[in-house]
């Protein structure tokens, strides 16, 4: 940029109030790449003789070496054809050196700020959504890899509401309970202190504990079957409180004992 150009522009910071801003010159390519690197700029004004076929390679190189750096090319009149192909090479706005001297600069300058800070927040979004998708993609992968285990354990597992209805439970639990498949014990067995304890007594005392302690392990009851069995379960079980400690949700495992029940009676007999 030429002493003369400098000095207009510099004059133009003064006319328009702008004394806060610092213009840095150089006249080198390499020395504006070095400072944008090491500098925070907010804006670029970058001289081009565009009747020379390589400044806009010049543009080129520079806006490849700064893509979200606004850049204003400062050209003659007599380039006005050429000028618009700076748009297409990098730049954000051109203006002829002849009308530095008008309110053309700065109304330039501000629309290119502008613009910039509009892209700039479209993409500050567009990364905030790619990353709540990766966030989003991460999640599903881990819900499907423990649904899988929910899915295919060998042990029931359970999630309770704290009015004490099943929210969800496993194939495991399904078939130790009767039932065809899980779906079908959400639907049919809808309250459990009263379809499924023979002792309504015992589920107090489980959620009792669970109220002292927030968690109970082997806690052995009576249970009813779909077809009206009784059998033993042995449960681990842990809650789900909010910030306050209110039991929002329960869960936890279940296990059929009934078999070890019955050989733990078959010895005592014998012994007796």
């Amino acid at each position: 940029m030429a002493p003369s150009d400098v000095y207009l522009l510099r004059k133009s910071f003064f006319q328009y109030g702008r004394n806060d801003w610092e213009l840095l010159e150089t006249p080198l390519l390499s020395d504006a790449i070095n400072i944008c690197r090491h500098l925070q700029i907010h804006l670029v004004l970058l001289a081009l003789n565009l009747s020379n076929s390589c400044e806009l390679n010049r543009l080129k190189k520079f806006h490849f070496s700064f893509p979200r750096l606004p850049i204003i090319v400062l050209t003659t009149l007599s380039a006005h054809q050429l000028a618009q192909q700076t748009l297409a090479q990098g730049a954000q706005d051109y203006l002829f050196k002849e009308h530095t001297r008008e309110g053309w600069f700065w109304r330039a300058v501000e629309r290119t700020l502008e613009h910039s800070q509009i892209l700039q927040q479209i993409e500050d979004k567009e990364q905030r959504l790619r990353e709540l998708q990766q966030k989003l993609e991460q999640h599903q992968q881990t819900e499907a890899k423990y649904r899988s285990i929910f899915e295919n354990a060998r042990m029931g597992i359970f999630l309770a509401s704290g009015q004490g209805s099943f929210l969800d439970a496993n194939t495991a639990l399904a078939r130790i309970l009767g039932y065809d498949s899980p779906q079908q014990l959400l639907e049919q067995l809808v309250t459990l202190q009263e379809q499924l304890y023979v002792d309504p007594q015992q589920y107090r005392q489980l959620l009792q504990l669970l109220e002292q302690s927030g968690a109970v392990d082997n806690f052995e009851s009576q249970v009813y079957r779909q077809d009206g069995e009784v059998i033993w379960i042995s449960q681990n079980v842990s809650v789900v409180s909010n910030r306050v400690g209110q039991i929002l949700s329960w869960q936890g495992t279940i296990e059929d004992i009934t078999a070890r029940k019955q050989t733990n009676e078959e010895l005592f007999y014998r012994a007796a």
